[in-house]
């Protein structure tokens, strides 16, 4: 399990590295990038053997409860869960 970790870890990090480089070129859906996010601190909040840490991992928390609140409010601006909260209710 712990290698799995390891090679999680390094894609969610290989794909936040090139987000960022591509950004000037290609948009990446936030949802998408919240997803990263929140799996990698997921992953990284179980201190799995085998896995560094870098700069940006204190960070991680922060970034998914910003993503967070951008989806509510593009979801709240769109309409979208006015239309769509029974999905939610249950």
């Amino acid at each position: 399990m712990c290698a799995q970790y390891v090679e999680a870890v390094e894609e969610y990090r290989s794909m936040l590295r090139s987000v960022d480089e591509h950004s000037d070129e290609v948009r990446t859906d936030p949802l998408q990038v919240l997803h990263i996010v929140h799996n990698l601190n997921d992953i990284l909040s179980l201190k799995p053997a085998g896995v560094g840490h870098t700069l940006n991992d204190s960070q991680l928390k922060d970034q998914v409860n910003s993503l967070k609140l951008f989806e509510v409010c593009f979801l709240q601006y769109t309409g979208w869960a006015k239309k769509n909260w029974t999905i939610f209710e249950s």
